[in-house]
């Protein structure tokens, strides 16, 4: 989404899957990255 810039509408239809699929896997990607990069990515959006 962030990098590529994509709605989540346009997501879902890439991955063959909902909205509020694609909504969730987005989240649960950016809480991998501020696990693993440091608390420091928290506050960016």
């Amino acid at each position: 989404k962030h990098v590529e810039g994509l709605t989540y509408e346009e997501i879902s239809e890439v991955l063959g899957i909902g909205v509020s699929a694609a909504k969730m896997r987005v989240k649960r990607a950016r809480d991998m990255l501020v696990e693993l990069l440091g608390p420091s990515l928290a506050g960016r959006s």
